[in-house]
């Protein structure tokens, strides 16, 4: 006698078949397979298997997994619920390295907690969220220089890698749509935006994008005038009729320059993430300030004007160093 299994959609041997704790019969294989493929992609902070046929949220028992599933199976999920829990714990964490993933305990005692070594596969890295105060722009900063092993990892993980908005563990995209969940906290978000996917709008995540290819086209026409300034010929025929058009055109850009900063730090304060090119947009602009007031400082030192450029020039960096500095620091 054969009987029809909802999961596989084909005739099986009764014999093969298994009544569940919620009133379902399915085939042995299919519950397997079902249960395997849970593990993979189950992240809710209470770990369970629920029911192939989803029945108002049925949770399968042990009895029901030793019924159905193979040893190995079984094994592979005692691991996943073990890890689990221990995940819970902030004094557990996990090996970021994809061919690990092994489990270890922290000790907080020490002074550098935040710098954790595997004790599987010898792996060092640093964990942000042991250390709030921690900057992670220092990290990649000292890792870009430390060697090309390194300038290639940072490379990699700037392009490829995000951290989650809400817990900050890092996350690794290698397909799939852009509906993010983090294994750590189960939080979902947009992987372009990084906002919440809940009421997530296509169009505000192009605004997003239209905003911060605004921040790139306005600060290479800032930087090409800046240091269109800097030329000695240009100066020269400035200096003779056009040095308040220029002074114009300098103020004008920086003027641009501090209302782009204030709306990011508007963002910021709504708890908008910024992401790692943003917050090179920002250096950028403080380097770009420096330059443009050492030019003026240098060419124009003469005109009265620069008072008042020097001064909107100022209240820039001063903008740009706050923004820049809480971004850094939050934690």
């Amino acid at each position: 006698m054969t009987e029809y299994c909802a999961i596989c959609g084909t005739y099986e041997k009764q014999d093969n078949f298994k009544d569940l704790s919620c009133g379902c019969r399915f085939c042995k294989v299919s519950v397997g397979h079902w249960v395997t493929a849970q593990l993979d992609n189950y992240h809710k902070d209470n770990f369970f298997v629920t029911c192939p046929q989803g029945m108002l949220g049925h949770n399968l028992n042990d009895d029901d997994l030793k019924m159905c599933l193979t040893q190995e199976q079984i094994e592979q999920y005692e691991i996943v619920r073990l890890k689990k829990n221990l995940m819970k714990s902030s004094e557990y964490k996990i090996c970021p390295m994809s061919h690990c993933n092994y489990i270890g305990w922290v000790d907080k005692g020490k002074s550098c907690s935040e710098s954790l070594v595997c004790g599987k596969c010898n792996a060092l890295w640093i964990d942000p969220s042991l250390s709030p105060g921690y900057i992670r722009l220092y990290g990649q900063v000292v890792g870009f220089f430390v060697g090309t092993s390194d300038f290639w990892n940072f490379i990699w993980k700037e392009i490829w890698v995000k951290y989650c908005p809400k817990c900050d563990s890092p996350i690794e995209k290698n397909g799939g749509c852009l509906h993010m969940t983090c294994t750590n906290c189960t939080y979902e978000f947009c992987w372009i935006c990084l906002q919440p996917y809940r009421n997530h709008s296509n169009s505000l995540c192009q605004i997003s994008i239209g905003y911060v290819w605004g921040m790139i086209v306005m600060i290479m026409i800032g930087t090409f005038v800046r240091l269109y300034v800097i030329s000695d010929v240009f100066a020269g025929i400035l200096s003779y009729f056009m040095h308040k058009v220029l002074l114009v055109f300098v103020g004008g850009f920086t003027c641009v320059l501090v209302l782009g900063t204030i709306t990011m730090f508007l963002e910021y304060r709504k708890n908008y993430y910024f992401d790692f090119l943003r917050k090179i947009f920002l250096v950028f602009a403080i380097i770009c300030n420096f330059a443009a007031l050492y030019a003026i400082i240098y060419f124009y030192w003469f005109y009265l004007e620069i008072i008042g450029l020097a001064v909107l020039l100022g209240l820039t960096f001063g903008v740009n160093f706050g923004s820049c500095y809480l971004i850094y620091n939050r934690s």
